[in-house]
């Protein structure tokens, strides 16, 4: 069985990370560079097509929050090379299907930066089976972050958004 936790591997995401970057410049909004100071959550952040949302974020001079569940390594590397560009960047483990997990997740975000502009739902897990092969087990594990994950995630970055203060500009993505 093959799956990937926290990003999904899907080999080549140069073309959409590229159209992520002309739009994060604000390049149709006059160049201001529209996420610059910007707090960014963005979950499966250690590898794959999340690692190159959170570089296009931290390239545009975003605060980047780095979540990662099993991808401890390439999370921090991804960190390191926010921090590389001059931009702040946090690492943050947390299992999407654990409630809790999330609340302290954004607690963190919280604690560290006063708020949360930018919530990018990356994690997924993909399992390369045919649908007669899955458990129950499977079923729980992919449903369990792709599904309740981005429920909960969303749900707290909404509670964290509308607590800190009412915001004129905030942003949730959804990577399906």
């Amino acid at each position: 069985m093959q799956r990937t936790v926290c990003g999904r591997e899907r080999g080549t995401d140069e073309v959409p990370i590229a159209q992520l970057h002309e739009t994060l410049r604000g390049r149709d909004h006059g160049g201001s560079g529209m996420v610059r100071g910007k707090v960014a959550l963005i979950t499966g952040a250690g590898t794959g097509i999340g690692k190159g949302i959170a570089l296009a974020f931290g390239q545009q001079g975003a605060n980047v929050v780095v979540h990662y569940n099993t991808s401890a390594p390439g999370a921090a590397d991804v960190a390191a090379q926010i921090r590389g560009y001059g931009s702040h960047a946090m690492i943050c483990q947390a299992d999407l299907r654990e409630e809790s997990a999330i609340q302290s997740m954004f607690q963190l975000v919280v604690d560290q930066f006063g708020r949360i502009d930018i919530l990018v739902n990356n994690s997924g897990v993909t399992l390369a089976r045919s649908f007669l092969d899955l458990s129950v087990e499977d079923w729980d594990l992919v449903h369990g972050i792709n599904l309740r994950g981005m429920f909960l995630c969303s749900q707290g970055g909404a509670t964290v958004q509308h607590s800190v203060f009412p915001p004129s500009w905030r942003q949730f993505l959804n990577n399906a």
